[in-house]
């Protein structure tokens, strides 16, 4: 086979197969606005009532919708009373958009953690499937996305792209109500760049509080900087990075390299247990009479 790269997006990418069928006259396999594609995908929904016979509701990730209107077609048709639930991000929510027109609409769509379900123009045979299968469309924000990554990475040792992600991340942050209810969350895809799950594992620490990293200017003393080790120490914070320089204020929150040797600005690196320990060590600092940015 040959495999073309062209664009940033699957629009590109469906633009650029387009214009090759065109030339050469292969034959086009559309990716999710195809019956054969929907019913495939369908087996997903075969499998999850023959593991989950219970099941109440089903979240499943929406891109150009192929896989969750095969999901949402064969639980239908096998189980009505299943709440079939599809998310997207905020970034691209064109099935929300086009069941508001009432018809596929293009829409302008912003970068997105969830690259794979980033599709500007949903289906129209998609469209029409969860037109009529699906019960409600929600959307989750980019650090929600995260934080999904991020769990089902340390509690469940799951790696999820971002697009695979979005379903877990509806119920993570209440999107939808699950409260006494089985629960089931489709994880559509683990296509991500390992570079990509460092900056996650990092941004998903801060957003729950276990991250902190902040600067301070002490003066160039000697014991200053232990002091500063230790009540941080006595706080219960973890430091796993310090750097530090010595600095001057120039004018307008500039500093340039101290000549005098007065101060120095230091950075840390902080692990924290949550959001409350973080606020009272930052509290708990500032009370100290420690001036942090």
């Amino acid at each position: 086979a040959e495999v073309v790269l062209c664009g940033q997006v699957y629009d590109d990418a469906y633009a650029k197969a387009c214009e090759l069928q065109k030339e050469t006259g292969a034959v086009f396999l559309h990716p999710f606005n195809d019956p054969y594609v929907i019913s495939g995908q369908g087996t997903i929904g075969l499998e999850i009532l023959d593991e989950l016979p219970n099941v109440d509701i089903v979240l499943v990730p929406i891109g150009g919708g192929g896989i969750l209107a095969g999901i949402a077609k064969a639980i239908k048709s096998i189980k009505p009373s299943v709440k079939i639930i599809g998310v997207q991000t905020d970034n691209v929510p064109s099935m929300r958009e086009a069941l508001k027109a009432g018809h596929p609409v293009e829409i302008t769509a912003t970068p997105t953690i969830a690259d794979g379900i980033a599709v500007r123009r949903s289906g129209d045979l998609t469209f029409e499937i969860i037109k009529e299968c699906v019960d409600e469309i929600v959307t989750v924000s980019e650090d929600e996305i995260v934080n999904s990554i991020f769990f089902l990475l340390e509690r469940n040792k799951v790696i999820a792209e971002g697009a695979g992600a979005t379903a877990a991340a509806a119920i993570l942050a209440k999107k939808v109500d699950c409260a006494g209810k089985n629960v089931c969350a489709v994880v559509s895809g683990g296509n991500i760049d390992i570079g990509l799950v460092s900056r996650v594992i990092n941004k998903g620490l801060f957003n729950e509080g276990r991250r902190y990293e902040f600067k301070v200017r002490i003066p160039n003393k000697t014991g200053e900087l232990q002091k500063i080790l230790d009540f941080i120490k006595e706080c219960k914070g973890n430091i796993t990075c310090v750097t530090q320089g010595m600095y001057e204020e120039v004018g307008q929150g500039m500093y340039e390299e101290s000549l005098t040797n007065n101060s120095k600005e230091v950075m840390f690196v902080v692990e924290c247990i949550d959001t409350e320990h973080r606020e009272m060590l930052k509290n708990s600092m500032k009370e100290a009479g420690y001036i942090l940015y």
